[in-house]
This record gives C-alpha cells, structure tokens and sequence, in this order.
C-alpha cells in the first residue's frame, strides 16, 4: 500500500510523541557534561616592584542542598593550577578547592610564581592552565599531633575535600549529583604603566573516561606535576589560600639535600 512522504511524516512524529508519554526521556534531558575544561592566560612581570597582580577564580555553578556530603551541598569543584614559563616548561602546579559562588583569589608573585622548580630563577613571565575536575582528594588521616597536606594540594576544611594536581581527573562529584564542574577565571597583567586584567580562554578539551585525543591528553599535566614535584622535592608546588579564607594551610616545600 502507498503511503505518502507526509503521512509518513506524521506516523513517526505520533511515534516520538507516543513514546514520551508513555515515560520515555528526550535525549537532551539527559545530557551531562563530565568534561575536562581548561582556561589559559599569560601573566608578565611577576616578581618586579611594577604592582601586584592576582587571578581570581569563581565557580558559576550551583550546590545541592539536599546532598548528602559538604562537599555535594558545596558545589564543590577544584581549580587545578599548572604554570609555565616562556620556554614551555612547567614550573609548578597545585590544586584549590572553590565552592559554588565562591571567590578564589591567588597572588601570581607569592602563591604561584613564587616557587618554580628551577631554583634560584625568577619567574616573571609565563603561561597559567587551569583544569577544573571534581575534588580528587581527602586530608590526610587523623593523626597527634594533626598530619597536614602535601603543599601542592589544597584542602576545604570546611567540606574534607582536597585537590591533588598529580592525580587522574576525577569523572564525577562525591555525591554523584552535579553534572558539571565550570570555572571561570580572570587574571592581572602588569604593564609598564598600568595593570590591566582579562578572562581566561576557555575550552572543553577531553570526556573523562574517552579515548585520549590526539590534541590533547586529559593526563599529561597531572603526569608532569607530579613529575617536578619529585624532582625538586616540593620546589614546583604553588599553594592555596591560608586556613583564614576556608582552607587549610598547606606544607612549606622543604629541599632535600
């Protein structure tokens, strides 16, 4: 029996309906977006008496009030932090929590320029990637008196999560209720005159848990932070806000002879 292309039109779009009343959920409503995104930006002149320069982090997303970990009810999400120099060589990393609607605020000179793995060079220009993943850590167990975190990972001691740089991004939130994990950053660039401030690129680079792509490998920061924390015995770790911002304090690098 002949059936017209626009009858044909109509029985598969009553199909679609049929099917979506009977329970079935569009495609779009499931969507989720467990990708690892990272944000880039350049700094310059750290370390110089030309001011003081800062990159300011913020997570847009929400919590979950009904979550059953801080964390979850937080929106808890980590800013982990790689920096380069002009040659392209990582020069330290560490990794900060930031809660939904928060404020993390880092001093380029101090916090994360300030202890390059080549020691006794100033760095003063470079390069900052963000990756923002799901917290990855927890503090250290309880012990007397109290164990603290290794200084390149950043601690909420208000939610028990930490961020660790040198580990495999994390695919999912502590409660596996939040389907995303978006930052947003800002950083200061010091001039000869001024200090101007611009956003940080963005780009969604890599599906946790996909085969790695050719551009981009989700793993090769973590696997380089940890690679220049073993090699200059904590030199290389940038560090996180002090316990009087929420966080809790992280470990001076000390140098092996």
């Amino acid at each position: 029996m002949y059936i017209s292309s626009f009858v044909r039109t109509m029985l598969v779009a009553s199909a679609m309906l049929a099917a979506i009343v009977a329970g079935a959920t569009p495609a779009f409503a499931q969507e989720v977006y467990p990708r690892v995104q990272e944000l880039q930006n350049y700094f310059s002149n750290a370390e110089t008496t030309g001011g003081t320069a800062y990159v300011n982090i913020i997570a847009p997303q929400e919590g979950d009030t009904t979550g059953t970990t801080a964390a979850a009810r937080e929106g808890e999400t980590c800013a982990m932090i790689y920096v380069f120099n002009t040659e392209q060589s990582l020069q330290a990393c560490c990794g900060c929590p930031v809660t939904a609607d928060g404020l993390l605020t880092l001093n380029i000179t101090t916090q994360l320029a300030g202890n390059p793995v080549a020691l006794g060079k100033l760095l003063q220009d470079g390069v900052i990637r963000i990756i923002s993943t799901f917290p990855n850590a927890v503090p250290p167990p309880a012990t007397t008196p109290p164990a603290s975190p290794r200084g390149y990972i950043g601690c909420d001691s208000n939610t028990q999560v930490c961020c660790d740089p040198t580990a495999v991004p994390a695919d999912s939130d502590p409660d596996g209720t939040v389907t995303s994990n978006q930052l947003v950053a800002w950083g200061d660039h010091i001039q000869n005159t001024q200090i101007t401030e611009t956003e940080f690129d963005s780009e969604s680079v890599l599906e946790i848990g996909a085969e790695p792509e050719e551009e981009y490998d989700a793993y090769e920061l973590p696997e380089a932070c940890a690679a220049i924390i073993k090699l200059g015995s904590l030199q290389g770790a940038c560090t996180c806000p002090t316990e009087a911002e929420g966080f809790t304090p992280t470990v001076k690098p000390k140098h092996r002879r």
